[in-house]
């Protein structure tokens, strides 16, 4: 009995598809291992966006008042822009990450406040700015009465951001799931000695500081 003979036309289809998957998944590759060489750096650094609920004249009756959970509605989103570079020729992609401010003392175990990195790409040769937002709160100050008050003020001192995580090398397992090849670490540490913009309404930062200097 011969065996069934079978069309190369046939078969051309699914060696198309094949190639076509085995590009996808080295592209995939390709676009992770990138991640390990991009370059960061600090785009601007921004202290003038002072939290605090209704008027001055409520900062007095809160301050006042020493009740230590109205402290939750006064506070500074710092803003930071941190500038990404992507040296390779390939795409970067990289998850997302969780980054920590450091003020004044930026050793590794100093005092921190965390805020989230989304999940971002960066073309081939091209480079983008992550905004990433501080929120620094008086009920949970952090930092010292003497930070506090350079930050507000807008005063040139260091300020760190830094940020880890692990890249995955990850496959189909032609189950429905993906497989880890390999994991990598990633982290970055970017400085910068002074900010770009603070509060400059006179009145409102000596109504800040009077309640930074009541509450800390």
């Amino acid at each position: 009995m011969k065996a069934p003979r079978f069309s190369r036309w046939l078969i051309l289809p699914v060696l198309a598809t094949a190639l076509l998957t085995a590009c996808d998944f080295f592209d995939v590759l390709r676009s992770r291992f990138a991640v390990l060489s991009l370059n960061f750096g600090f785009a601007s650094l921004n202290v003038s966006d002072l939290v605090y609920p209704g008027t001055l004249l409520q900062m007095a009756q809160d301050a006042a008042s020493g009740d230590a959970s109205k402290l939750a509605g006064y506070g500074v989103n710092i803003r930071c822009g941190i500038r990404v570079e992507n040296p390779n020729s390939q795409r970067a992609v990289l998850d997302a990450m969780t980054a920590r401010l450091r003020v004044s003392d930026t050793t590794a175990g100093a005092p921190s406040i965390a805020a989230a990195i989304n999940a971002f790409s960066v073309d081939g040769g091209a480079d983008t700015v992550l905004n990433v937002v501080f929120p620094l709160r008086l009920n949970s100050p952090v930092f010292s009465r003497s930070v506090w008050t350079a930050i507000v003020e807008g005063a040139d001192m260091p300020y760190r951001v830094s940020a880890e995580t692990f890249v995955n090398l990850v496959i189909p397992n032609g189950l429905g799931g993906q497989d880890t090849l390999a994991t990598r670490p990633l982290e970055f540490s970017v400085a910068k000695g002074n900010v770009n913009a603070y509060e400059k309404r006179q009145t409102i930062l000596d109504a800040f500081l009077a309640l930074i200097h009541l509450a800390l």
